[in-house]
């Protein structure tokens, strides 16, 4: 798959993770530790973005916390490659306890593992994921332009169903 950025159309580096597949990955979480998933304890929407920093992904991750609190029988995950420390003045200043926001920067785990990692900017592109409490991928949606929002329209009709 392919995604523009910046005008500029960029391969992923790995193939996007497909549904009934098992997705494991790590990650780090605000306190630089490494945090790995293999299981998730209940259905649970990983919202992907390239940085928390930007006027989209802070939408984005305001929609996702918003969704977070509408849903509380999902697990509501973040994931970006901003560093720890972007995250967690993010969330200080965003009230969001009821989502997890974790960062991809040091060992692109879960990049590679989701096919979500773009190739040469070493971003994440736009999307998310659904997994059942198993880790097994349920729904993949990857932006074609990381610059263009999710469909949170799609996203909260999936939860609709999923509910």
């Amino acid at each position: 798959m392919r995604t523009k950025f910046k005008d500029k159309l960029y391969n992923l580096v790995s193939p996007l993770i497909e549904p009934g597949e098992k997705l494991e990955f790590s990650v780090s979480d605000t306190n630089f530790d490494v945090v790995e998933f293999n299981s998730f304890g209940k259905t649970t929407i990983i919202s992907v973005f390239p940085s928390i920093n930007t006027k989209i992904c802070d939408f984005q991750t305001i929609a996702i916390r918003d969704l977070s609190r509408k849903y509380p029988q999902f697990r509501f995950i973040s994931v970006s490659l901003d560093l720890p420390s972007a995250i967690t003045q993010w969330k200080d200043a965003n009230a969001a306890d009821n989502l997890e926001i974790y960062s991809d920067y040091r060992l692109r785990s879960f990049g590679f593992a989701t096919g979500f990692l773009i190739e040469d900017v070493f971003l994440l592109n736009r999307g998310y994921l659904i997994v059942d409490a198993d880790g097994k991928v349920l729904v993949v949606e990857s932006n074609s332009n990381v610059h263009d929002q999710i469909d949170f329209v799609k996203l909260e009709e999936k939860l609709v169903e999923l509910s």
